[in-house]
Order: C-alpha cells, then structure tokens, then sequence
C-alpha cells in the first residue's frame, strides 16, 4: 500500500500574478494555478460585467499556434465548425472532434492572418490537445504549443471597449461583447507584442 505524497506543487503564476495580489485579488488555486477570483466582491463584480465590461485573466489556458500556407486547411480538419468563414481579426467557438466523433477538446480559434491562427484549449488539456494537433496537423503545417510564452486577456461586457485601454498591448482592439488579447509574457506582469487579437464571430 502506498501512501500519497506530503508535498505539493506550488501553483503555476500568471505573468499578471504579481500585478492582481497589489490590485488586492483574492487568490485561489483553480487547477494549478494562483488565479485571482476577485477584488472587491462577486456581486459587484458580476453587475459592472453584465452593465459595462470586465476584463479577465485566462493566461492558464493553452494558446497553440498553426502558421504556414496549409494552417486553415489543417484546422478545418480537426474542427467541426467552418474555419473557412473566418476573416483575420475574427473569431470561432468550436470543438475538435476525433474520426469517430468523439471530442477532442472544446476551443476557440482565432484567424491572425490567413496563414496564421491561435488556438485557446482548455488549460487541463493542453498536453493532450497539443499531442493531437501534431498528430493531425503536423504534415501540412507548422504546430507550436506556445502556451509558456503567451498570455491571454478576455475583455467582456456590453460596454467592452472598440479600442484598447491605456496600457493595452499595440494592436489590441475589442469587439462588441467578447474581444480577446494575448501578449509576450514577461516576469513582472508585462505583456508585448500582441499577436492576436479577436473579435467573436
């Protein structure tokens, strides 16, 4: 009989982690990682989303790159969804489904440019759906798990802004109710260089 380990691994931090304990978040462990639940409470926080916009750290979710001439061609295959309608800046919630039907991972796949696309998986299941990709997409174009290196904001509410907030990384852009930005992570709470930015389709 074995007895189960004493020790545990300390949370994954968001490259914002330092920036949400000085805002006051109430941190948590949300599937290995110090993410902040809230500020100043849930109801608040709630309303001001529902009424005017909020802005959300997802950095623990997994961004997976397919870039080259055949990248829309390779997703469309792992997708249910038409990837095809997708114009660059534009978004899609979709599922990757196996040949059989079985799902893969529910996702969201933003077009950067036609050659160039992000993938947002679920933050349980980035090792898995990473290793599918390459399975799948590894043939016809280039797959790079950059979920280490990038980090993610979600800009949601009926007042999300059409134009960054000051701070925002170059680029950033909001859409009318869901707008996405990810950036270069840097310790410290940085972000740079924003590749992708998304209004939902």
């Amino acid at each position: 009989m074995t007895t189960p380990s004493a020790t545990t691994t300390a949370p994954k931090k968001t490259a914002l982690y330092d920036r949400h304990v000085a805002s006051g978040a109430k941190i948590i462990d949300f599937g290995g990682w110090a993410m902040p639940v809230q500020y100043s409470g849930i109801l608040d926080e709630h309303k001001a989303v529902r009424t005017a916009a909020g802005m959300f750290d997802v950095s623990h979710m997994g961004e997976v790159l397919f870039k080259g001439p055949r990248a829309r061609e390779a997703i469309q295959k792992l997708v249910t969804n038409d990837v095809y309608k997708l114009q660059d800046g534009q978004a899609m919630y979709t599922v990757a489904c196996r040949p059989h039907g079985g799902i893969v991972d529910d996702l969201i796949v933003y077009r950067q440019a036609e050659d160039d696309f992000l993938i947002v998986v679920n933050a349980g299941n980035i090792a898995k759906d990473v290793a599918w990709f390459h399975e799948q997409a590894d043939p016809i174009c280039e797959v790079i798990d950059a979920s280490d290196s990038l980090s993610l904001l979600a800009v949601q509410g009926p007042r999300a802004p059409p134009h960054p907030a000051p701070g925002a990384p170059d680029g950033a852009r909001g859409g009318s109710k869901v707008s996405a930005l990810t950036g270069r992570s840097s310790p410290g709470g940085s972000l740079s260089n924003a590749p992708a930015v998304a209004d939902q389709a």
